[in-house]
């Protein structure tokens, strides 16, 4: 609790993220999207996240995380955040994204 306080205190829902992640679950307050991570991932990618994202760090240390803003082969919108070697292979961690906008910005599936 002490470490991830700032994801879980006086945050709201992140809104219905339009694909299901098994190993997340997200929380967020004015400008920031935290991602609780569950389990070992390589990468997250966040599809249809149209968020401009200014930085990714880990709650516990305040360590930058890698990250790219791209468009997907069909325009979607998406992040991919790329944990340090030392993250890949352990679960229970949280991730903060710093955004420009107050809250997060999912695309719709829609045309």
């Amino acid at each position: 609790m002490k470490a991830n306080g700032e994801a879980i205190f006086g945050t709201r829902s992140a809104g219905i993220y339009p694909y299901e992640l098994d190993y997340a679950e997200f929380t967020c307050r004015d400008h920031r999207l935290f991602i609780h991570v569950f389990a070992p991932v390589a990468h997250i990618d966040l599809y249809k996240c149209a968020n401009h994202v200014k930085r990714v760090y880990l709650l516990e240390t305040g360590e930058e995380i890698e990250f790219v803003t791209t468009k997907s082969c069909e325009k979607d919108s998406v992040t991919i955040i790329l944990p340090p070697e030392h993250l890949r292979d352990r679960a229970y961690y949280c991730l903060g994204l710093e955004l420009e906008e107050r809250d997060p910005v999912y695309e719709s599936f829609e045309e």
